[in-house]
């Protein structure tokens, strides 16, 4: 970022000079009690303090350096129009534990995948026939000493696929060297190379970011699942309170695999409560949900939660695909409300093809409220969970009225 410093001009108090330097880098950002740090993903250092001068160069280094409580902010800077001028990547799921920050994406503030992104990476071995499991029950091993270069780290969760199947499955890396990996609660088959044939190991993210963290804010972004495995499954997660999101857009189940899977989500609310989202997005038209899932999940008693002016957006022509899915009868409490939304769902050829827009169990002390809302491609908004609405209801195509039907 281009710097300028008034400590050179003379006659100017400290205190003043002070000033025009931090108005200068910080002047159209949100007022924040603590310390703003600054994301380049093109140009950004690891090991840099985080100033708009040495901007670090991921999202979750910026996150490590943020005090919880101290009213701290992040900026999330973007260039050009490229995935790697614009995206901070993570290999494993951001735990956003802390609580009190502000973070803000420096790009054009459009309502569609905004280009200050988060997004998942893709670790892989590839297919090699190298790969090895030991006695131990709890070691991966790569003769060829591929582990570090493909990018594994402690943390990551894994998917494992092996030509003789024996040792398929997920696993949970707790150390990892260049020719192995140790996993947790694993029950690995001893198998040498040949046995085991050709192996993939590649990471999944079960969501992208998981804020359990209260009182956060987060700014015009997107945030991204693009893995291709059946467990690369949602984009957020919020189970803190009162966290605010303004204009983001929300992608999970990004590929084809995991957009038929039956959980997968683009925002799942698991014991959030007075979470504010206005001017988001959850979902996309480009890629074909064909599972019975629904972009935006509850789970866990959620309260008073607010959605206003937000899209929800699907490509499916499956039935049972939706836009709301209550998990069971404590999923929510109280009044969740949706004002000024849009519920829109496109498939050539599959406009009107699906149901109803909520599905699940019906909350036994909560209710739906959908208040000067669109709904289009779902036949009905769908009475299992009690949803409420203040629209008119649909009228034959010629009748007229508000809500007049293809």
């Amino acid at each position: 970022m281009k710097s300028y410093n008034f400590t050179k001009y003379s006659g100017i108090q400290p205190a003043v000079r002070d000033s025009l330097n931090w108005l200068f880098e910080n002047g159209g950002l949100p007022v924040i009690k603590g310390t703003w740090y600054f994301v380049d993903p093109e140009d950004g250092s690891a090991s840099a303090g985080g100033s708009a001068d040495a901007p670090v160069s991921s999202i979750e280094y910026a996150y490590t350096l943020c005090t919880s409580g101290a009213g701290d902010g992040i900026v999330l800077l973007s260039s050009g129009t490229s995935s790697s001028d614009t995206t901070s990547y993570l290999s494993q799921v951001l735990t956003w534990s802390k609580s009190g920050i502000t973070v803000v994406g420096a790009c054009a503030p459009t309502r569609l995948g905004q280009r200050a992104r988060i997004a998942s990476k893709a670790i892989t071995t590839g297919a090699i026939t190298t790969i090895a499991f030991g006695a131990d029950t709890e070691t991966i091993t790569d003769s060829d000493s591929g582990f570090l270069t493909a990018g594994f780290a402690v943390g990551q969760t894994l998917t494992i696929d092996t030509t003789s199947n024996t040792n398929d499955g997920t696993a949970i890396i707790t150390a990892v060297t260049a020719g192995t990996i140790t996993c947790s609660a694993s029950t690995f088959t001893e198998e040498v190379a040949g046995d085991a044939g050709s192996t993939t190991i590649v990471n999944y993210m079960s969501t992208v970011m998981n804020i359990t963290g209260s009182n956060n804010a987060f700014y015009n972004m997107s945030i991204g699942n693009y893995g291709a495995s059946d467990a690369d499954l949602g984009a957020v997660q919020v189970t803190g309170f009162r966290n605010y999101f303004g204009n983001v857009h929300m992608l999970g189940a990004c590929a084809a695999v995991p957009a038929g899977e039956t959980g997968a989500y683009n925002l799942k609310l698991n014991g959030a409560a007075e979470c504010t989202f206005e001017r988001c997005t959850f979902g996309t038209y480009t890629v074909l949900s064909d599972g019975v899932n629904a972009g935006l999940v509850y789970d866990g008693n959620c309260l008073r939660n607010s959605f206003r002016d937000c899209d929800f957006l699907s490509y499916s022509a499956t039935a049972g695909h939706a836009a709301i899915n209550s998990l069971d009868a404590a999923s929510f409490q109280t009044i969740e409300t949706f004002t000024g939304c849009k519920f829109l769902n496109w498939k050539e050829g599959g406009v009107g093809a699906l149901t109803v827009a909520v599905i699940g169990t019906a909350a036994t002390n909560g209710h739906l409220l959908f208040h000067d809302c669109i709904l289009f491609g779902w036949a009905n908004w769908g009475a299992t969970t009690v949803a409420y609405t203040t629209m008119p209801a649909a009228a034959a195509l010629g009748v007229g009225g508000f809500a007049t039907t293809t």
